[in-house]
């Protein structure tokens, strides 16, 4: 039986590898501006639909969260019914989800959107990186290919408050869903350019494991959202109990499957494993400090969206420069080196960033994104490299699952993880006078997009909640410099010295 095939149209040229490496590109693209993208327009969507801070929280990460709850069971698919084919039905669902965002009339029902947008995106992404292996069979190619796909990801989630600063400077809010949609349709017809790929005999679709995975990931992250809003004494701690569980008991159910979807033994790689911390750390440093960074300019400092999400360049520009460098970074200094180095200057961008008061002039600010956007592309490229490198041909699906899981858990995580600490420092923060109404107070509670919505004729009052804001977002931003710092040591020493990948099997 093949284990993968790889079919019409004919690929043997650079030129028509790298048409296909700009279509996987674009469909990284879209995915990634849409994890980012209603950043930037929290403060309008709080002032228009009113969403409580739970509800805000799920409006930003029902997305990513969605997505890394069903990468297993998507990559699954893929392998057995064809990567491009998955790719196709996702782009289709990330179309109609798209359109119905731009409806939504309610908190409720812009999540309802935000879920099914991740049902599409989940169906997407696997596609795209394991299509990458069966497009680029040289090593020196793949690996370019790796790197800018990266780098598309991480320019494209930096990408998205400045086209939503753009979009809200001239329009409304649901159009920042809108502008989405023929650049869609685009990558969707593009894909028939595309070859198909699968591996029918390497994967079982497994009941038990997709509920298993799903309900892990979902109540774990669940679980991390209301230790951050209630403390120990909420349902928090039963929840990530409760998904920690979950993912236990998938890794034994898959251990025992002679066709695994996901084959887990690719963890006994150093290597492999180290990887797969590495994409899911990035990605951690990356989404938080964004998130409260696009709060800190339009709010804090009072900068339209426009300027706003076009403060936002920076980023996406060392991503940019950087990502495809990566293979030389990798051979100049070894994977550790290149990882490890990577968070360096990750963790020297947050730095900066924990310094940031509504008074920093720009240019400091640009420093610190630079290095920020910089480290995490060559970081997540080479690691994404080494991860996909260290597992066997048939087990692309699974290398690409896994690779992507880490990268939507990771933005998730972050969101989930630095958010509630955040919003934990601004809540100790506060300084608010007696006697305020109680709905007041819970508003200004609830975080700085609903404190400006409910203060916006009391600069008195605003002042207090952007000093406490202001505070917090120097204490978070602090917290994930040390993290990367910390990943950077492990990534260092855990990393093998290789300045070329191998494979898991040839061990």
């Amino acid at each position: 039986m093949r284990t993968d095939t790889t079919r019409e149209p004919d690929l043997s040229t650079r030129t028509r590898r790298m048409a296909a490496l700009g279509t996987l590109s674009l469909a990284m693209l879209l995915i990634a501006i849409d994890a980012s993208i209603l950043n930037i327009a929290l403060p309008r969507i709080a002032d228009d639909l009113r969403p409580d801070a739970t509800q805000l929280l799920w409006i930003v990460d029902s997305y990513s969260l969605t997505v890394a709850a069903l990468l297993v069971t998507t990559a699954a698919l893929g392998d057995r019914f064809g990567r491009r084919r998955m790719l196709r039905v996702g782009l289709v669902v990330f179309t109609a989800a798209t359109a119905l965002a731009a409806l939504a009339t309610s908190p409720e029902l812009l999540i309802s959107a935000r879920v099914l947008l991740g049902v599409g995106a989940a169906l997407a992404m696997p596609a795209t990186l394991s299509l990458l292996r069966a497009v680029f069979t040289d090593d020196r190619e793949r690996a370019f290919a790796i790197g800018l796909w990266s780098a598309v990801g991480a320019a494209g989630f930096v990408l998205g408050p400045v086209i939503g600063g753009i979009i809200l400077q001239v329009t409304s809010w649901p159009f920042v869903f809108w502008v989405q949609v023929p650049f869609v349709a685009l990558a969707l017809i593009a894909t028939r350019r595309l070859p198909e790929a699968s591996a029918p005999g390497a994967v079982t679709i497994d009941v038990l494991g997709v509920l298993l995975s799903g309900a892990g990931l979902v109540s774990l992250v669940w679980g991390i959202k209301q230790v951050g809003e209630s403390g120990v004494e909420g349902s928090g701690i039963t929840l990530m109990i409760l998904g920690v569980a979950s993912i236990a008991a998938f890794v034994l159910v898959q251990l025992r499957r002679a066709r695994p979807m996901i084959d887990v033994r690719l963890f006994r790689s150093t290597r492999f494993s180290t990887a797969t911390l590495a994409v899911l750390a990035s990605n951690v440093a990356l989404a938080a400090p964004l998130l409260l960074l696009t709060q800190q300019l339009q709010i804090a400092q009072g900068l339209d969206p426009l300027p706003a999400g076009l403060a936002f360049l920076p980023v996406a520009l060392g991503a940019v420069a950087t990502g495809p460098l990566a293979p030389r970074v990798v051979k100049a200094l070894g994977m550790n080196g290149a990882v490890g180095g990577g968070f360096l200057l990750v963790s020297a961008g947050l730095l900066v960033f924990a310094f940031v008061t509504p008074q920093t002039p720009y240019l400091l600010l640009v420093s610190g994104m630079v290095l920020l956007g910089g480290g995490v592309s060559i970081a997540s490229a080479a690691a994404s490299a080494a991860l996909l490198a260290a597992a066997p041909a048939e087990r692309a699906g699974n290398a690409a699952a896994i690779q992507e899981t880490s990268y939507e858990l990771g933005l998730t995580v972050g969101v989930s993880v630095f958010g509630s600490f955040a919003l934990s420092v601004y809540r100790a923060s506060l300084d608010l006078p007696t006697g305020l109404d109680s709905a007041v107070v819970v508003a200004v509670e609830s975080g700085l997009p609903q404190a400006a919505a409910v203060l916006a004729d009391q600069p008195e009052l605003l002042a207090i909640a952007i000093d406490a804001f202001t505070a917090s977002f120097s204490d978070t931003t602090l917290l994930a410099a040390v993290a990367a710092l910390v990943i950077a040591v492990v990534a260092a020493i855990a990393l093998p010295r290789d300045r070329e990948s191998r494979s898991v099997t040839e061990h």
